[in-house]
């Protein structure tokens, strides 16, 4: 099915990248995590993103890295040997003898920094957002002095929330990170670091060593992106719904329920629900339970109850939960796909 998903800002999880986690991807440090990252990727309720001050960060990581790198292809090269205590004495200051960082050296790293920074942005589709501005100085100071978090992580994790100078990323962000210091700091100062964000802004921290710790909505158990796992896409579908479901639980209606009635009619959609429902018509989303579709019936779904439009408020009891409404797509591979047992049907934040 060649067909778009829909798409909101508010219905999705946000997934903050730290500088570390998108190094790792670069290098393909770990195949799981680099994995994870791609599933994700395609699903129409994440947005991968980070920050303009993290990309600065990642262009300071990647020039020692690129640096070191094309030094020592120079030096087999040209026949020389430099001793690693050379290496960890004069890399940092780009001054390795023989080959301090300028001329064509440094040409030649820039183009691998600018390379990696494309396949960050190509490969796995990371927006960076939050160009340097003023709203962040005040929040980074108060985390940086009220805790053991760094200027540096704390403008990153401050970083996390503001699309710009004015916007705030709408919906529940989950930050990623494989720094296990900064991790340990923001889990136990959680409490101070709320206090300089909006209520109900402050982004859950994840760690790549225990995903599935820092996200109270998660059930799955945790699991390290460093280690080798068998159905890495498995287990990117169940943390995203789980957080997903957790997120939005207030919009879930229920689950699709497939219904072959006689007389019933075409395009029907049937779902089994599982909230009070308080009106008998409602823009909604249909999310495929593989969250590969993201579909928004369009005009609003009237909602019926064996036959007749339900009077509200609705109070699902039992096997007496079965509401129905007529999905008015022409499409019949949409529909098909739509209409599969167990997927999920949440309120259109549009009705919200």
């Amino acid at each position: 099915m060649d067909r778009e998903s829909a798409r909101s800002e508010k219905f999705q999880i946000n997934f903050f990248l730290d500088t570390n986690i998108l190094c790792y991807l670069i290098d393909n440090t770990f195949p799981t995590l680099t994995a994870f990252i791609t599933a994700l990727k395609e699903m129409p309720v994440v947005q991968l993103y980070s920050s303009e001050y993290v990309l600065a960060e990642l262009f300071e990581v990647r020039k020692k890295e690129d640096y070191f790198h094309e030094v020592w292809e120079r030096s087999k090269k040209d026949g020389k040997f430099i001793n690693i205590s050379s290496f960890i004495k004069y890399n940092k200051r780009y001054e390795i003898p023989d080959y301090e960082y300028e001329g064509d050296l440094a040409e030649a790293v820039k183009k691998k920094v600018n390379e990696d920074v494309e396949k960050i942005t190509n490969e796995f589709s990371i927006d960076f957002l939050n160009s340097f501005n003023d709203r962040l100085l005040g929040p980074m100071k108060a985390i940086c002095l009220s805790t053991k978090i760094s200027r540096e992580d704390s403008l990153v994790l401050v970083s996390s929330v503001y699309k710009n100078s004015i916007e705030e990323v709408s919906e529940h962000v989950i930050l990623l990170t494989g720094d296990k210091d900064f991790y340990k700091w923001a889990t136990n100062s959680r409490a101070e670091i709320s206090t300089a964000f909006n209520p109900g802004k402050t982004p859950d921290i994840e760690h790549i060593d225990s995903l599935g710790n820092g996200v109270a909505g998660y059930t799955g158990g945790t699991q390290s992106l460093k280690t080798e796992i068998e159905n890495v896409e498995e287990l990117a579908i169940q943390y995203v719904m789980s957080c997903l479901i957790d997120t939005y639980k207030d919009r879930l209606l229920g689950k699709v329920t497939v219904r072959e009635c006689a007389g019933a009619p075409k395009h029907l959609i049937a779902f089994k629900a599982e909230t009070e429902l308080k009106d008998k018509e409602l823009y909604t989303f249909i999310l495929t339970k593989n969250l590969s579709f993201l579909y928004s019936p369009k005009p609003k779904s009237n909602l019926y109850h064996c036959g007749k439009q339900i009077e509200v408020p609705f109070s699902p009891e039992g096997g007496n939960s079965i509401v129905t409404f007529v999905c008015e797509e022409n499409d019949e591979e949409v529909f098909k796909a739509v209409n599969v047992e167990g997927n999920l049907v949440f309120i259109h934040p549009d009705s919200v």
